[in-house]
């Protein structure tokens, strides 16, 4: 018999993969989701640029099979592998599906593969020491990547009640070209020095692209640009005015002791989506936490505190706000009394009362509501201020119970209450809804 034809060359390609990755067996990678008929070289968006950090596997097509659709799932690989033709070898093989691509990987341990791709509220710590010059407690302007199709500019003015405020407010961002896709307000005619009036808006960037907005902005269409003219418009309303864009996320940090439940509570939140902000450090005066944030994969930092060391220790908790560069402090039960001195040097600080203020200051206040036989219980979130648990109300709210209940019972109603509340006051914060006027806060 003549001799068979030889087998036709097998094209080899370079490319990136990363979540791809279906299931590791030895040195070989199966790779899911994937399939291209050969000969044709494949489009180019299936080959991105390689990073010089990322994991560069060898990709091998199979021989040629009957066309396939593309997309097609591939079969996963059993764990026995007589069954599936997964072999240890280097020689290119297929799945028992009867086709698919087959990678070849340059990396002994896949495991380091994974453990390189930290989340991001991992990579704040090693940002270094604050640049000079930043105030104490002050954060870097770090944009980040957003999947937001529109980025926003969210205002908040405060001004004395006068005729055509938001004719004027809103007739600035009109003559620039930008669409207001939020906006409330509020008149205080009680206000001790006379009626105030309160806005919010919320503003598409968009049109600050437009050689109109540039024009009109002094030839600078940018942020800075914005700002300082939105600065002459507040000085002529006699107006203070703050604004926060959607493509920077807040980093908050969390300071606990032992209770877990609003630690669980809002990691479980921002996790889905629903805080905006990054989480890169917890901070504790105990270490009974520290498995919960490193199930999240969030640095822990435990600083144990006396009445002899609580100047040392809380010296220690700003050292560590400002290197991850905080812009908020939420009390998740942090069971310490913050002095003066650490809330001169630290950003904002909310907290969580276990109480519908004022009432039941102090240790065991359920067991003291217990005692006295209410029928409500609540909890309060506020701003910390040098006046214990006297900070403006962001939030509050409170649950019914009865005389049938015990203490015990009452502490599971009131984590529940604590939570909720403690959620929504720091949403409200990070959605920059807040405006703080003295001792109230406006939310709108």
């Amino acid at each position: 018999m003549p001799p068979s034809p030889p087998a036709p060359p097998v094209p080899v390609l370079d490319v990136v993969v990363d979540e791809v990755v279906d299931e590791v067996v030895d040195e070989l990678v199966v790779v899911d989701e994937l399939v291209v008929v050969p000969p044709a070289p494949p489009p180019p968006w299936l080959v991105p640029p390689v990073a010089p950090d990322d994991e560069v596997v060898q990709l091998v097509v199979a021989p040629p099979l009957p066309p396939v659709p593309l997309f097609s799932p591939l079969a996963h690989a059993p764990a026995d592998r007589s069954a599936s033709g997964v072999q240890s070898s280097a020689a290119p093989t297929r799945s028992a599906a009867g086709g698919g691509w087959v990678a070849r990987s340059r990396r002994k341990d896949m495991r380091q593969f994974y453990a390189r791709r930290r989340p991001l509220e991992r990579r704040g710590q090693d940002r270094g020491p604050a640049p000079a010059g930043l105030r104490p407690g002050a954060s870097r302007t770090i944009r980040r990547l957003t999947l937001d199709p529109i980025i926003t500019a969210s205002f908040l003015v405060s001004a004395p009640d006068q005729r055509g405020l938001v004719a004027r407010l809103s007739g600035f961002f009109y003559e620039l070209g930008l669409n207001i896709l939020d906006a409330s307000n509020h008149t205080d005619v009680h206000a001790e020095a006379g009626p105030r009036f309160f806005m919010r808006l919320v503003v598409d960037l968009g049109g600050l692209a437009a050689p109109e907005a540039a024009r009109k902005l002094g030839g600078s269409a940018g942020r800075k640009a914005l700002e300082a003219s939105f600065e002459l418009c507040a000085e002529r309303l006699g107006a203070t005015w703050s604004v926060g864009y959607s493509d920077v996320l807040p980093r908050m940090a969390l300071l606990v002791t032992k209770d877990p439940t609003c630690l669980y509570d809002l990691v479980l939140r921002q996790r889905s989506g629903e805080l905006r902000c990054e989480i890169p450090v917890v901070i504790s005066n105990h270490a009974a936490l520290e498995p919960v944030a490193e199930s999240f994969r969030i640095p822990f930092v435990a600083l144990p505190v006396t009445p002899e060391t609580k100047r040392e220790q809380e010296r220690q908790v700003v050292a560590e706000l400002r290197r991850h560069h905080i812009d908020l402090v939420v009390l998740a039960r942090y069971m310490q009394i913050l002095s003066d001195e650490l809330l001169r040097e630290v950003p904002t600080v909310i907290n969580i009362h276990h109480g519908f203020l004022p009432a039941f200051q102090g240790a065991k206040p359920y067991h003291q509501a217990h005692a006295r036989g209410v029928k409500l219980i609540g909890a309060t979130a506020h701003y910390a201020t040098k006046d214990l648990d006297q900070g403006p109300i962001i939030e509050q709210d409170v649950a019914r119970v009865s005389h049938e209940m015990g203490p015990d019972d009452l502490v599971r109603v009131g984590r529940d209450v604590e939570r909720v509340v403690l959620a929504r006051a720091v949403r409200a914060h990070l959605e920059r809804r807040v405006i703080v006027e003295g001792r109230r806060t406006m939310v709108l």
